[in-house]
């Protein structure tokens, strides 16, 4: 499989979207790099945390929890972050999500 050097190109819908409401997608979130090795966006994570529909702490992981939302064009993604405290995370993984965490979500 030939993977392209380039990032995956935005529907014009997503990118006035992501323009248009930023401003509402504001959290207490930041971000370590590895969370966008998946090509997912800040607006992407933002957005499946205001839309998620599956969120539990990770068995066995102390201070890890999963989460599947939806980005902005509405494809389920899944994230791992950590609770820093009231209502502030911390992301360090996003990426599509797996056929099954989508069973487990019921998506």
């Amino acid at each position: 499989m030939r993977v392209s050097p380039y990032p995956p190109k935005r529907c014009r819908l997503c990118v006035f979207i992501e323009k248009k409401y930023t401003h509402l997608m504001e959290q207490n979130i930041s971000f370590h790099k590895s969370a966008f090795k998946h090509d997912v966006t800040e607006a992407d994570v933002r957005w499946a945390f205001k839309t998620f529909v599956f969120e539990e702490p990770i068995e066995g992981e102390e201070d890890k929890d999963l989460l599947v939302g939806y980005d902005l064009a509405g494809n389920p993604l899944e994230i791992l972050f950590n609770e820093v405290g009231k209502n502030a995370y911390y992301v360090f993984h996003a990426m599509k999500c797996r056929k099954q965490l989508r069973e487990i979500a019921d998506i």
